[in-house]
């Protein structure tokens, strides 16, 4: 029996790779139905460098005519090498597309004694790049700047929350044109969550949400609240590890 002076070393922990798998139905009142979202991803750490596959199948849908399984098939899958700070995303890999990935870089910087997150991202196809930078929370209110060269569009988005209500604004502008989109969210009874948002076509959708499920209303100013529009959402995820 070896003496603990020379035992043999333990052996390596390697850490087995997970998937997730998460779906979103949507079944409107008209009695169709789908399967608004569908998505499978994974990932597996080698040293300091991560790998990451997410697959997004197209599923099927349901109306007054049927079952539809024409768009079933594989759909979209994408893929993700990171280490350290930068990420090279290789986009729709089932094309078998050879192109060079686009890449991402994250950082934080510390100024006045304040932290910035700032982002950076550059896609050889179009020649276009995209800067974002995070604030640090001024009285309360959190602010993300974006700005994409493709379509020269600046974003800014306004997070605060005000007693309980959860408040954000994105602002959009583009070409001398600005858009917004208003949300206000808050809990309204146990477990259930209010949403309303508003954008600059003075129309937006009312949400009530619950665990899984959610129920989403349209309406507009002018014309009120929309009940044929309506949608009942249910999310549901699992994680398997192998």
């Amino acid at each position: 029996r070896p003496s603990p002076q020379h035992a043999p070393p333990p052996a390596p922990h390697i850490k087995m790779a997970s998937f997730k798998i998460s779906t979103r139905s949507d079944l409107k009142t008209d009695g169709s139905a789908s399967f608004g979202e569908a998505k499978i991803s994974t990932s597996q750490a080698f040293g300091d460098v991560t790998v990451g596959v997410t697959c997004k199948p197209s599923l099927f849908s349901v109306s007054k005519g049927g079952l539809d399984t024409s768009k079933l098939g594989i759909g979209r899958v994408d893929a993700t090498v990171e280490y350290n700070d930068v990420t090279a995303y290789f986009d729709n890999v089932q094309k078998g597309n050879a192109e060079i990935p686009r890449i991402g870089y994250k950082t934080k910087l510390e100024a006045g004694g304040n932290t910035y997150a700032l982002e950076a991202s550059y896609a050889h196809k179009g020649n276009a790049a995209k800067l974002a930078c995070t604030m640090p929370k001024f009285e309360g209110v959190g602010c993300k700047v974006e700005y994409a060269t493709a379509d020269s569009k600046t974003t800014i988005n306004l997070d605060k929350t005000v007693a309980d209500t959860k408040c954000k604004l994105k602002l959009d502008a583009k070409s001398g044109a600005i858009s917004f989109k208003a949300t206000a969210s808050r809990s309204v009874a146990a477990g259930v969550t209010a949403t309303v948002d508003i954008s600059d076509k003075e129309a937006g959708t009312i949400s009530l949400s619950k665990d899984q499920f959610a129920l989403d209303v349209p309406y507009s100013v002018k014309g009120g609240v929309d009940t044929s529009g309506a949608t009942l959402k249910m999310k549901w995820s699992t994680t398997i590890d192998i």
